[in-house]
């Protein structure tokens, strides 16, 4: 196998888990949408970790909640993370 052929075959790898990335990301950030009420109910003042789509951590504080993603192994980097509180946004554009 040339270079050429070597090079384009990781980058056609690198585009698959990009993509799965990008989907497993796009489905865990669901889970925090508006459409979902009772997550304030559920888990108000409270640090929440969602990773492929389910959720698995949740604290009162930051640093507890990384603690459990980091003893569960899971990649903190492709974890999202919020804190959820009743209290408006303010978004600055």
């Amino acid at each position: 196998m040339s270079s050429g052929q070597g090079t384009l075959k990781m980058l056609n790898r690198d585009i698959r888990e990009i993509g799965e990335a990008l989907g497993n990301f796009s489905t865990s950030a669901q889970i925090f949408s508006s459409d979902n009420p009772r997550m304030i109910d559920l888990y108000e003042n409270k640090w929440v970790g969602v990773y492929n789509g389910r959720i698995e951590a949740v604290a009162d504080t930051l640093d507890k909640l990384l603690e459990q993603v980091e003893d569960k192994n899971i990649p903190a980097g492709n974890t999202v993370v919020r804190f959820i509180n009743r209290e408006p946004k303010t978004l600055i554009l």
